[in-house]
């Protein structure tokens, strides 16, 4: 009985090393397979991060018509330089529209603000041609305001309404097509349902930036989870240095739906 104890010792000592081999072999394996999953991970990271820096890395030149458009504090992201927090025109410095009632935006950092005064101006830039109170931080030309002329160029600007809160953003021109120009994109406009992404892509390829941000706008609002239209407004918001940040909000929120 002692001499079979003490073989079985022998075979259960004999073998130790070949299970500590195999534990070995195991970690070893496992450690592996976490570090090629981890560099899958990485690399699907990088890809996208390297598609998302595409995205952004898209130019469509032709919105900002303005050569002048860091001339001045003022004329530097459209925004004030004074007391209060400032304001930021949502708009090319010089841009294009259609529409003869187009859609204003601004941004201030103070969420407090509650109204702003909006003026519409003539090309001297002094001369005030409308001025309205506004809630919020956008504004859809009244039907009772002056009448926009095609073919003719106006400013803009806004103010906090408590001028204390801030002072008026350096205006922001904006040139209602007419012409030849304006006939030809009335053709191509003519099939097009009022609010589509046709008609969308129809004003981003001719840079007529009022409009086609206010369709993308009108179809955000009426289909807020459709991550492809936030991402199409983003890539707009992303062809100025003004609205790079109303961009980056879009894509957050294209992100979000798409979880």
């Amino acid at each position: 009985m002692i001499c079979f104890r003490y073989h079985k010792m022998k075979i259960a000592v004999a073998t130790l090393p070949l299970l500590l081999a195999a534990k070995i072999l195991v970690a070893q394996t496992a450690s592996a397979q976490n570090s090629q999953s981890s560099a899958t991970a990485g690399n699907q990271t990088s890809t996208s991060n390297q598609r998302l820096q595409r995205v952004h890395a898209k130019k469509l030149d032709g919105f900002e018509l303005s050569r002048k458009s860091s001339d001045s504090a003022t004329q530097v992201a459209g925004a004030s330089r004074g007391f209060g927090t400032e304001t930021t025109l949502l708009a090319p410095h010089k841009g294009r529209g259609y529409a003869l009632n187009p859609l204003f935006e601004w941004s201030n950092p103070n969420g407090k603000i509650k109204s702003y005064k909006f003026r519409l101006l003539a090309a001297d830039q002094e001369s005030v041609l409308y001025e309205t109170e506004v809630a919020g931080t956008s504004w859809k030309y009244a039907e009772d305001a002056p009448p926009l002329k095609p073919g003719s160029s106006y400013f803009w600007t806004v103010q906090p309404s408590i001028k204390a809160l801030g002072e008026p953003a350096g205006p922001a021109e904006i040139m209602i097509d007419g012409g030849d120009r304006r006939a030809k994109l009335s053709d191509k406009l003519a099939p097009l349902p009022e609010w589509s992404r046709e008609r969308a892509e129809v004003f981003v390829e001719n840079r007529i930036w009022y409009d086609a941000v206010e369709v993308y706008t009108h179809l955000i609002a009426a289909t807020p989870s459709d991550s492809q239209l936030l991402e199409s407004r983003a890539e707009l918001y992303d062809q100025l240095p003004q609205t790079s940040q109303a961009a980056e909000n879009d894509r957050s929120r294209a992100r979000t739906a798409q979880q």
